[in-house]
C-alpha cells in the first residue's frame, strides 16, 4: 500500500478525539473526506438529532477540525454565522467563558 492510500483518521484532525469519530461513525460519517462533504453544520445537526447531549461546542470543533484549527481561535462573528446556519440563537445566548 501505497502512502497516498492512507486516509488521514478524523481523531487526527485538530479537536477530534477518538471518542468523538464514534459518535462520528453513528451518524455515517466515517473519514474526513466525508466530514468535509457534510461539513460542520449537518455533521453536528445530525449528531444533535442522534444524540441529546451533544452542545455548541461540538459544533465550534467540527468547524475547526475542518478548516484546521482549534476550536478556541473561532471568531465570534464566525459563529454567529454557523449558529445561523444551524437555525440557533445568537452566539451572546451562549457563554463564551474559557
Amino acid at each position: 500500500m501505497e502512502k497516498s492510500d492512507i486516509k488521514p483518521k478524523l481523531r487526527n484532525l485538530p479537536n477530534l478525539k477518538i471518542s468523538t469519530e464514534r459518535l462520528l461513525s453513528k451518524v455515517s460519517v466515517y473519514d474526513v473526506e466525508t466530514l468535509k462533504q457534510y461539513g460542520a453544520v449537518k455533521t453536528y445537526l445530525l449528531l444533535k438529532r442522534q444524540f441529546e447531549t451533544i452542545t455548541i461546542d461540538m459544533l465550534w470543533s467540527l468547524d475547526g477540525a475542518i478548516n484546521g484549527y482549534h476550536s478556541s481561535l473561532i471568531t465570534d462573528e464566525r459563529k454567529e454565522q454557523l449558529l445561523k446556519k444551524s437555525n440557533g440563537p445568537n452566539v451572546n445566548s451562549y457563554s463564551m467563558v474559557a
